[in-house]
């Protein structure tokens, strides 16, 4: 009985590791960056692996020499950038949304490098792996810090626009990369509308007003988020609603846009979809240069959420 039951967990321990070790994320060297290898599952897209590691779209569709829209094959490696809209160089909180990362020792790694491209201290890596002086070993394994990481079922359709998924995620809680384009449908509670609705000005502006009105007062609505660039000029006024380009609502929709950066918001109205030039190239949105000084942006591009009538 007892041999019986030393074998039976035995196996299980042995399973749990093989398992453990599978799932583990190693970082590489690829085009003289630390990026990690994802091997495309079915019905994964750009958008989907951007959001499971947090990582920018047009980021990651830069880094594989790929069309954000374009279709994935199965089984196709894909290499995800590692940077600070996405790597933890502190233990995580027990229970956070994260991974551990992994570093296979290669012969001309030294712990002070490591250390370096991580952008942790060398003490830090000695104690996370219990080594007793800086000394590493080449085939050695080594953790070298963590990785904001969304364990969520996100596998797609494929197709070659982005879908939407039921998702609820509080304003707060959002990463904020520099520039990426996703899609989530979500009816926002009341608790985070009360939230984003405490970083726009009072009283209510007739533009919030036409956004609640095509919304009904935010109990329907689509989220976004992804990059928002800018052109210049704006006719008539230069207030609210500012005006934009965006493809995926039609001409006179009001769109609330929050910038996380600064938890500033301004509403955009639609003109049309958004012009086939360099300027848009991976953008969600093109908002008029009045509508950037308002989201206090100095760069020619941000990473917003946008929040509109579906």
């Amino acid at each position: 009985m007892y041999k019986f039951l030393f074998a039976f967990v035995f196996c299980c321990i042995c399973f749990s590791s093989r398992a453990q070790k599978n799932d583990s994320l190693f970082v590489v060297s690829h085009d003289n960056d630390w990026m990690l290898k994802h091997a495309v599952k079915p019905g994964e897209t750009v958008f989907s692996i951007a959001r499971r590691y947090h990582v920018p779209p047009a980021m990651l569709a830069d880094a594989n020499q790929i069309n954000y829209q374009d279709n994935l094959a199965d089984h196709k490696v894909i290499y995800v950038p590692l940077g600070a809209y996405n790597k933890i160089t502190k233990p995580p909180v027990i229970g956070s949304e994260t991974r551990p990362l992994f570093r296979h020792v290669k012969t001309d790694d030294q712990l002070s490098s490591l250390a370096r491209i991580m952008g942790v201290s060398q003490r830090s890596l000695q104690e996370w792996n219990h080594l007793p002086d800086n000394a590493v070993t080449p085939g050695s394994t080594l953790l070298i810090g963590w990785i904001m990481y969304d364990a969520t079922d996100m596998q797609l359709p494929v197709s070659t626009t982005p879908k939407t998924t039921n998702a609820v995620k509080s304003v707060a809680s959002l990463p904020i990369p520099s520039t990426a384009v996703e899609t989530t449908r979500a009816v926002i509670p009341a608790d985070t509308l009360r939230l984003a609705d405490t970083m726009v000005a009072t009283p209510k502006s007739n533009a919030m007003a036409l956004f609640d009105e095509q919304t009904s007062n935010g109990q329907n609505i689509t989220t976004e988020k992804g990059a928002a660039v800018f052109f210049d000029g704006q006719s008539k006024s230069k207030g609210e609603p500012y005006f934009a380009f965006f493809n995926n609502a039609p001409k006179g929709t009001i769109i609330k846009v929050f910038n996380p950066g600064n938890e500033k918001v301004i509403y955009v109205k639609v003109l049309g979809p958004m012009p086939q030039t360099k300027q848009y190239y991976n953008a969600l949105i093109g908002i008029s240069s009045y509508g950037r000084n308002a989201l206090g942006v100095n760069e020619t591009k941000v990473w917003c959420e946008l929040s509109y009538r579906p």
